[in-house]
């Protein structure tokens, strides 16, 4: 069970003036945890075989409906005014263009790319369900080496407020690199509600399977990004108007054994490794 303890509490978060906006977070494959998740499922592999099926359903479409009734109607004239046998098949010919025919193949191939974008949604979910101890070990290394960079960095930075006091301590590559350790912290808080969402409500949209099939569904949570930020570490619940830097330094300023450990899953009972 995830305590009432917030970073703030912990008396190591310093404020200037009335509270920041609130942290917002997304759920998307980012920096380097999401790029090794998007390798490692081959979403880009599923989908190139569900894209030739597509293909070749429009194709069909375009083949059978290449030749228009007027043109058929023209070749027979043709025909006839060259002294040929005008073509046996004319009435099929027509019947095949004819408007009622085109509407029910269309209405045929629609049903076809809806089911086909059914099928390509569960397979992605299988494979992110077959893959998620992985997966989520990928989040978890991302997570702790982040936060030996956010140590490093904000340990030199102790004591160091402003652009000048880093110049005058020569600490300009430290002060310009903690906006980078927080960019990455970031991205990797919205892989993990990435992975949150993908494992627990799947791909793609029930209600309008015409929809992309590899768009994430909508999370069964309530304010699924709310609740990744609140559920950073064991044990401490995240203020939303607490931003990653703060968090970060706050952490990095902690003695390392009591340093709250970081969390790869959402849920209160989670564990991160």
């Amino acid at each position: 069970m995830v305590q009432s303890t917030t970073a703030t509490d912990l008396g190591h978060i310093t404020r200037t003036g009335s509270p920041g906006p609130r942290v917002s977070v997304s759920a998307a494959l980012s920096g380097n945890a999401g790029r090794q998740i998007h390798e490692a499922v081959g979403a880009e592999s599923i989908a190139s075989k569900f894209s030739k099926v597509r293909s070749r359903l429009d194709d069909a479409m375009r083949e059978r409906f290449a030749t228009t009734r007027e043109e058929l109607l023209a070749h027979a004239l043709d025909q006839a005014a060259s002294k040929q046998r005008v073509s046996e098949t004319l009435l099929d010919d027509l019947a095949a263009v004819d408007g009622a025919e085109r509407d029910r193949l269309e209405s045929t191939a629609g049903k076809a790319r809806a089911l086909l974008n059914g099928l390509h949604s569960k397979e992605l979910a299988r494979r992110v369900s077959s893959l998620e101890d992985g997966l989520a070990q990928i989040i978890d290394t991302e997570l702790r080496a982040t936060l030996a960079e956010a140590v490093r960095v904000f340990g030199a930075l102790e004591g160091i407020e402003t652009a000048e006091q880093a110049i005058t301590a020569g600490k300009v590559e430290q002060w310009q690199a903690r906006k980078a350790v927080a960019t990455r912290w970031m991205d990797v808080q919205r892989t993990r509600l990435w992975l949150d969402t993908a494992a627990g409500a799947g791909f793609g949209d029930i209600g309008n399977p015409h929809l992309r099939p590899d768009v994430l569904a909508r999370s069964w949570r309530d304010s699924p990004g709310r609740l990744t930020w609140s559920r950073q570490f064991d044990g401490v619940v995240t203020a939303d108007d607490e931003p990653a830097e703060a968090i970060l330094r706050w952490w990095s300023s902690l003695p390392a054994k009591q340093r709250p450990e970081p969390l790869t899953y959402l849920d209160e009972e989670g564990e991160s490794n």
